[in-house]
């Protein structure tokens, strides 16, 4: 089986899963405002930084 295929889905959906995350960890401890924050401010402090940096990676391996 190849599995080609799925990388850019699976690159694609760990992205999207990336920002859900960050964006409800930042809200959850009060980091950010929860109408429309910047991906930039709500990655910036713990626990929400270590996520990002980890799930980054992850991206750039695939």
């Amino acid at each position: 089986m190849n599995l080609f295929p799925f990388i850019p889905l699976s690159i694609a959906a760990l992205f999207a899963f990336k920002l859900i995350l960050i964006y409800v960890l930042a809200v959850s401890y009060g980091h950010v405002k929860p109408v429309f924050p910047y991906i930039s401010d709500a990655g910036a402090t713990h626990p929400e930084a270590a996520f990002f940096s980890i799930l980054l990676y992850l991206e750039g391996f695939l």
